[in-house]
């Protein structure tokens, strides 16, 4: 009789489109963890290069793997894919170009069952090429910071180390804490996710240790000239209004401010490119939704509605700031 494994299923989720050069680092980093009771969904989201094959290969050696084809959709559409055939008692989400720690789902899984939170996180570190993650590893208890539902919401919209907050890769979730939530397709998919995510967190922790490695790569969408990527962050944050309750002020107040900067940047990015016109219909539509709202809420800065007011209405001086403060960046760099 087989000996049933003490530790529960973790799902890892691997949305995968075209980055056939990278895979077999992504996939060897997540069966060579220390935690070994996985299940790993690789999800081919129609790949035109050899990733659909290297996944195949991949179930036929290790049964932890599961895999599914399907049409090019993009990676919300792939993520939801797998979370439909998850099984796991926890989620967590992998990039196909990236790699991680041995020792990431383990910390992810042992922080998140110490005080029954409803999600645990590490630090993601940016990586330009690939460097194999080592298995050794000193002692030294790591710096951890338990969070509450409103220390979420003001990292998620800006404050702080804000990308760690905005992303879904460097997470555990317990699934009855996801359970019905999918990505929906936008400009900053899992920053929508993770604004539902947190509605539903009483309590969470970070683990201050850098256990997964972001690979970036010049062909990324981060590293595209402006797009249409860009004017869509906007709606992000529309979705995101839309999705938090009226009685919630303090998530809305910052969620409207960080849908107005946004616009005054999204607009300033936009000034020389072929979507300029395109930026401002948007940004004219959301501000006469959101204007009034934006004005009244008592939980933001009164200063920070003049500014914002005067540079959204006097589009010149944004650009007259923006342009003087990358200037002083450059002195300030040289």
């Amino acid at each position: 009789m087989k000996k049933k494994n003490a530790y529960p299923v973790i799902t890892v989720i691997v949305p995968i489109y075209n980055v056939a050069p990278y895979l077999h680092n992504c996939i060897n980093s997540i069966l060579d963890s220390t935690y070994t009771n996985l299940e790993v969904i690789l999800v081919n989201d129609g790949s035109t290069d050899n990733s659909g094959k290297i996944c195949d290969e991949y179930q036929e050696k290790d049964q932890r793997c599961k895999v599914i084809h399907q049409i090019n959709a993009g990676i919300s559409a792939a993520r939801n894919s797998g979370l439909k055939e998850a099984t796991g008692k926890y989620i967590s989400f992998i990039d196909g170009d990236d790699y991680i720690s041995p020792f990431m789902i383990e910390t992810l899984y042992r922080s998140i069952i110490k005080n029954d939170f409803q999600f645990s996180m590490i630090l993601g570190k940016q990586v330009y090429d690939y460097t194999c993650p080592t298995r050794n590893r000193d002692n030294k208890e790591p710096n951890i910071q338990i969070l509450n539902q409103n220390d979420l919401f003001q990292m998620i919209y800006g404050k702080g180390t804000a990308m760690q907050y905005l992303v879904v890769w460097n997470k555990l979730y317990k699934t009855e804490v996801i359970k019905n939530l999918y990505f929906e397709k936008t400009g900053s998919e899992d920053m929508e996710f993770n604004n539902r995510v947190y509605l539903r967190t009483t309590k969470a922790i970070i683990i201050k240790e850098y256990l997964y490695f972001w690979l970036q790569r010049p062909t990324s969408i981060t590293h595209q000239p402006f797009n249409e990527n860009f004017i869509d962050r906007i709606n992000s944050y529309t979705i995101c209004l839309q999705t938090i309750p009226t009685k919630e002020y303090f998530p809305k107040a910052l969620c409207l401010e960080k849908l107005y900067k946004t616009i005054l940047h999204t607009r300033y990015l936009a000034r020389n490119t072929s979507y300029y016109k395109k930026t401002i219909n948007l940004a004219r539509r959301t501000n006469k939704k959101h204007f009034s709202n934006f004005i009244r809420n008592e939980y933001i800065d009164f200063k920070l509605k003049i500014i914002i007011t005067f540079f959204y209405f006097i589009p010149f001086a944004y650009t007259i700031y923006r342009e003087f403060m990358e200037f002083k960046a450059k002195q300030n760099f040289h």
